[in-house]
């Protein structure tokens, strides 16, 4: 089934379901308050992805609803994008949470309601470093107890493999989890775990989130001000983001997995 396919069924079930008339705009208009005219076009591109991410990721469709709640009350906007920069750095939240590209569509559609980009990006820095510190005190006050309490001790090959990391990288290892997928949410805990000292930790925290965050919030601003200037051609700019954010969590599922295998093969060994 292709992708308009999916859009049309979805209009399909809310016309059902609101008992609007057939019109594609009466559905939009059903669905979304009167905001201006570049976030209706990107709330109405995102409006399907929750079914097509339900084939990638379920947490993933779930987030379809953040992102649907921060387009009808942009001034969340900002709480939102700092708890999705935190959560990438919880132990097995992070793993699931593909906060990463929710960041992007919350600032494209924020931008166009006139939050200030610099908030956003402030609130995905502060996140960012809350959430590696968080894992980090709790590695310190917990030490290795903590590894053997749900959920961690379900994901002993996540554990194993972040250590590896770690050794494989000594310092350099916490600001190259930021951008590494499955162990960043695993390393800062076992920084504190294993008594890096707070200084390394902090300093590579911090580098790494001035680095991330712009990496994050920045395509979904230049999007917005893409969309500002196209006009009516706001929505096939925002169709072309939703193919982008498809691909990019096609992308980490794939990866995902691919390091699973990897690790069970370890494991195996």
């Amino acid at each position: 089934m292709g992708f308009e396919d999916e859009v049309e069924q979805s209009f399909g079930r809310a016309r059902s379901r609101l008992g609007t008339s057939h019109r594609p705009g009466a559905i939009r208009n059903s669905l979304f308050p009167p905001v201006c005219a570049e976030t209706r076009g990107i709330v109405a591109a995102l409006s399907g992805m929750d079914e097509a991410l339900a084939h990638i990721s379920p947490i993933a469709s779930h987030l379809q609803g953040l992102i649907d709640f921060v387009g009808s009350h942009p001034h969340f906007a900002v709480s939102a994008v700092f708890l999705l920069a935190l959560s990438e750095a919880i132990p097995v939240v992070g793993t699931v949470v593909p906060g990463s590209t929710t960041i992007v569509g919350i600032s494209a559609l924020a931008t166009t309601a006139d939050i200030n980009p610099w908030l956003l990006l402030v609130a995905a820095t502060a996140g960012a470093i809350a959430g590696d510190g968080l894992s980090f005190w709790l590695g310190q006050h917990y030490n290795a107890k903590i590894l053997r309490v749900w959920p961690l001790k379900l994901y002993p090959q996540l554990i194993r493999r972040s250590k590896a990391f770690m050794k494989r990288h000594g310092i350099m290892s916490v600001f190259l989890a930021r951008f590494t997928a499955v162990v960043r949410a695993f390393v800062p805990l076992l920084a504190g775990v294993l008594r890096m000292s707070p200084r390394h930790f902090y300093v590579a925290n911090i580098l790494s989130a001035l680095v991330w965050a712009p990496v994050h919030v920045f395509p979904g601003v230049l999007l917005a001000i893409a969309g500002s200037f196209a006009g009516r051609s706001a929505e096939h700019l925002t169709l072309l983001a939703f193919a982008v954010l498809v691909m990019a969590l096609t992308a980490w599922g794939l990866k995902k997995s691919r390091l699973e295998r990897t690790g069970k093969v370890l494991d195996r060994q």
